[in-house]
């Protein structure tokens, strides 16, 4: 049953959001609702999801960050939180490791799906993508949302 509704969420999550750069970008989350982008120079990543007093759902951004990266990497680094919240993952704390890596997996893979699906980038790109990821020093995965993390989307997500 929580598959399907993941599975249904990450459906309908694709079929309504549409291009990546932070002012046109369109994201719901997992209910559907409109997710906000709001700039903050405060934050120390790119991008990274939360919800608004009000329980909005909002991606707050830091476009001043990220500007030795191209514009695949920054559109993945959007598409990647809001991921997060079209798999619920902003939702709780997860107590374990399993749950916490299969949800930041669960949001690669909506990322990079949606690169392929929605902008048309081929499976050459997204393997530059990964290499290009995988090769970040610390300091880089400082300023890029998500754990430091080893990727092979092609493969992990069946791109």
């Amino acid at each position: 049953m929580k598959r399907s509704i993941l599975f249904f969420g990450f459906l309908s999550a694709i079929l309504f959001a549409t291009t990546a750069s932070a002012a046109s970008f369109h994201c719901s989350d997992y209910r559907g609702d409109r997710v906000d982008f709001r700039s903050s120079p405060e934050v120390t990543k790119i991008a990274i999801a939360g919800y608004s007093f009000g329980g909005n759902p909002v991606i707050w951004e830091n476009d001043g960050l990220g500007a030795e990266w191209d514009s695949l990497m920054k559109q993945y680094a959007y598409y990647y939180e809001c991921g997060r919240h079209v798999v619920g993952n902003t939702l709780r704390d997860n107590g374990h490791n399993y749950e916490s890596w299969n949800q930041v997996s669960l949001a690669d893979c909506w990322a990079a799906s949606k690169l392929v699906i929605s902008e048309g980038v081929s499976k050459e790109d997204i393997e530059a993508l990964q290499t290009q990821l995988n090769e970040m020093e610390r300091e880089q995965w400082a300023r890029f949302p998500g754990p430091v993390r080893v990727l092979d989307l092609v493969k992990d997500c069946r791109i």
